[in-house]
């Protein structure tokens, strides 16, 4: 397994990303078991501080691996915690990730080649990336998130336009920030371009790393109140 390391710990966190890759399986209901943690893997889940959450974790996401535990472990965060895809309502990513789901360029990848960002190493960012499916990636297409998102939002408030696809089947704006905030993306996206693209991809990650923190303190939680059982 591949190993975490943190230049600004003081404590090791090797067997952390096996964890995260078994999680992956045994908290996503796809094969329906209960993750088992040791009493060592417990203390060193509880003995992550504020360092690993809101600076090594960030910096952990700034890759192109999609195999990588970290993206991984957040799509188990968010099939664990029954999240609905981005635009979706009672579409669950579990089962995009499962059955038929597209994994989608937030900022999609012709647009931000169009603008003169080549590098793979950039527009492959993990954090870059989102489950839809597959109507919606379609009626997405390689506009700009400026674009979309505010389109998105219009035909909630105004209706779907004869000349347009609709963009997903949400149908309240509370319900559409609401999943936003699910797929951890930042409210301010609907005003943002390729020149953005750097600051969507350092807020982004921190959302990320965020849910990651939150899915793991459930999961401690959990194990706890199943011992006072």
């Amino acid at each position: 397994s591949r190993k975490l390391s943190l230049a600004t710990s003081n404590f090791s966190l090797a067997t952390i990303p096996s964890c995260f890759r078994k999680s992956l399986i045994r908290t996503s209901g796809v094969i329906g078991k209960n993750v088992v943690l040791s009493c060592e893997t417990k203390n060193k889940i509880a003995e992550l501080s504020d360092v690993f959450w809101n600076d090594g974790l960030v910096q952990n996401f700034e890759t192109t691996a999609v195999n990588s535990p970290y993206i991984n472990v957040y799509w188990a965060a968010q099939v664990r915690m029954k999240d609905d895809a981005l635009f979706t309502k009672n579409c669950a990513v579990s089962n995009l990730i499962t059955v038929i789901g597209d994994v989608h360029h937030i900022f999609p990848k012709k647009y931000l080649q169009k603008n003169g960002i080549n590098e793979k190493s950039k527009y492959n960012q993990v954090a870059n990336y989102t489950y839809l499916d597959t109507p919606t990636n379609i009626a997405v297409g390689d506009d700009a998130p400026n674009s979309y998102f505010s389109r998105a939002l219009r035909q909630i408030q105004d209706g779907c336009a004869t000349d347009e696809t609709q963009i997903g089947n949400i149908t309240s704006i509370d319900d559409f920030n609401q999943n936003l905030h699910t797929n951890c993306i930042p409210a301010t996206i609907k005003d943002w371009t390729y020149e953005n693209y750097d600051q969507f991809l350092l807020e982004r990650r921190k959302l990320m790393a965020q849910k990651i923190k939150e899915y793991y303190e459930g999961l401690s939680k959990r194990k706890k109140l199943d011992l006072t059982h």
